[in-house]
């Protein structure tokens, strides 16, 4: 293991502990090692508020203006053959679906105000963004 990831795994590893411990009490924290059971339930919950962390984060920086293919060599997420980087980095941010049942993520535009849709799998990358208002100058930009 390289030292930066050693240093990761001790951090996972103390929230974990933490975890064990604020949710099972210390007893659940033993000196030879935290319940397993309870340290797989605390592995998963901090996977998943890690997870739902990163979209969040993933989402403001599409609110800055980050382009989805920047966001996506950030997270080192990879494209199939049959989808391009922006696709893959929007459904890994995919928080919610629109009226219509069409899946979609949701961020406020800072040029407009405005709650914009944006959708996976627009041919046309700009059509895929909904909700801009008409004299929007960042809408105007990808127009």
């Amino acid at each position: 293991m390289t030292s930066r990831l050693a240093k990761d795994a001790t951090t996972v590893d103390a929230a974990i502990l933490a975890m064990v411990t604020a949710t099972h009490g210390p007893e659940a924290a033993a000196p030879q090692g935290p319940d397993l059971l309870a340290a797989a339930w605390a592995a998963r919950r901090l996977a998943s508020l890690a997870t739902m962390r990163a979209r969040q984060y993933v989402v403001q920086a599409r609110e800055a203006g980050r382009r989805w293919e920047d966001i996506g060599q950030a997270l080192c997420l990879r494209a199939p053959h049959d989808l391009s980087l922006r696709d893959v980095t929007l459904e890994y941010a995919l928080c919610g679906v629109d009226a219509e049942g069409r899946a979609c993520v949701t961020w406020r535009c800072p040029a407009c105000a405005r709650m914009v849709r944006e959708y996976v799998r627009e041919a046309d990358p700009a059509a895929a963004e909904h909700g801009h208002a008409a004299d929007c100058a960042r809408a105007a930009g990808t127009r």
